[in-house]
C-alpha cells in the first residue's frame, strides 16, 4: 500500500512538472501563495555560529537598514573548521496533499573550503534531508529558482552555496507535500541551513539571512478572491485569558505553540469577536484562521499576570 502510494504520488508530481515546464513559467502565482511567518528564535546547535542581531560586517549588511538578521556571527570573519546550523520550524501543512512555497532573502561570501547548504524536515525535526531529495513525503523537483545546482559542490561532496554572491539572492523553492498510508499525522515542516566550513585559512563573513517563509498555494477560487495583505487582527497583544480578533469571513482559529503543536481550536464568524482562552503558559504562539477560501496566520504573545 505505501508503494502504491508513493507511485501514485511521483505520477502526479510528473504530471505537474510537465505542464509546468511546457509554460515555461512559474507553475503557481506568487499572489495566490499564503504565507507563515517564521519562528523568531530557532534551534541553534552546539556550534554556536549563527546569532540574530546587528551585522557589522563591510559586505552582509541588512537590506532595510538596520533591521536585525540572522547571521553567522554579527561582528568577526570566519576562518578555521566550522559546522553549525540553524532550524525554522512552522505549523504544520492543513492538508495531506498540497503545493508548499519556501521563500528565502539571503547574502553569502565564502571560501574556496567553506559554503552553506539548506535541508528540510516533514517529520518535526527527527530527519533531515537535502532540500533537493525527493522522499516520497517531499517531492521538491518541479521548480525552483536561485538554488544552487546539485553539481555545485562543497569541499565535502555535498550540494551546497560557494563564493560571494552579487547580491542579494532571492531563493525560491514550490515542493508537493504528501502524507502516505503509515504516516497519516501531520507533523512541522523544518528548514535546516547549514553553515560548514573544513580548515579554512581565508577569512570570509559567511552567510545572512534576512527572510525565511513558508506558505501554502490557494487554488479555489479566483485570483481577485485573494487578500494580498493579511486582515487577521489580534488584540491586545500581548494578553492573557482575553482576546479580541477580527477575521474576514466565517472560518475556524487554531492555537499553535512554537512547535506547530495545536493546543486549542474554536470555530469563529466574520468580523470582530471576543474570545476567552484557555488557561496557557507565557511565551509566544500561532494564531492560524482557515475558511474554504483563505489561510493567515498571525502571532499572539500570552502574559499572564
Amino acid at each position: 500500500m505505501k508503494t502504491l502510494s508513493i507511485l501514485l504520488a511521483m505520477l502526479f508530481v510528473g504530471a505537474v512538472s510537465s505542464s509546468a515546464q511546457k509554460r515555461g513559467i512559474f507553475p503557481v502565482r506568487m499572489d495566490k501563495v499564503f504565507y507563515y511567518d517564521s519562528i523568531p528564535n530557532p534551534i541553534v546547535d552546539s556550534g554556536g555560529i549563527w546569532t540574530h542581531g546587528f551585522s557589522q560586517k563591510s559586505w552582509l549588511k541588512p537590506d532595510t537598514g538596520t533591521k536585525q538578521v540572522w547571521i553567522t556571527d554579527t561582528v568577526n570573519l570566519l576562518t578555521g573548521k566550522k559546522l553549525s546550523h540553524l532550524d525554522f520550524a512552522f505549523p504544520y501543512p492543513e492538508r495531506q496533499a498540497d503545493n508548499y512555497h519556501i521563500s528565502i532573502k539571503h547574502k553569502f561570501d565564502f571560501d574556496s573550503l567553506s559554503g552553506g547548504s539548506i535541508f528540510i524536515s516533514t517529520d518535526g525535526g527527527e530527519k533531515y534531508y537535502p532540500i533537493w531529495s525527493d522522499t516520497g513525503y517531499f517531492s521538491p523537483n518541479w521548480w525552483h529558482q536561485g538554488l544552487y545546482e546539485k553539481s555545485n559542490l562543497l569541499f565535502n561532496g555535498e550540494a551546497g552555496f560557494s563564493g560571494k554572491s552579487n547580491n542579494w539572492v532571492q531563493t525560491e523553492l514550490n515542493f508537493t507535500y504528501f502524507i502516505l498510508v503509515k504516516k497519516p499525522e501531520l507533523r512541522p515542516i523544518a528548514i535546516r541551513f547549514v553553515y560548514q566550513a573544513s580548515d579554512s585559512s581565508k577569512a570570509h563573513e559567511g552567510w545572512m539571512i534576512e527572510e525565511v517563509k513558508l506558505g501554502r498555494e490557494y487554488r479555489n477560487g479566483a485570483v481577485s478572491d485573494v487578500i494580498a495583505e493579511n486582515p487577521l487582527r489580534l488584540y491586545p497583544n500581548p494578553t492573557s485569558t482575553e482576546l479580541h480578533i477580527n477575521t474576514p469571513e466565517n472560518g475556524y482559529l487554531r492555537f499553535m505553540n512554537q512547535q506547530g503543536e495545536v493546543i486549542w481550536q474554536d470555530a469563529c464568524l466574520a468580523g470582530e469577536q471576543q474570545l476567552n482562552l484557555p488557561t496557557l503558559s507565557n511565551g509566544l504562539y500561532y494564531v492560524e484562521f482557515v475558511s474554504d477560501r483563505h489561510q493567515f496566520t498571525n502571532k499572539i504573545v500570552i502574559q499572564n499576570p
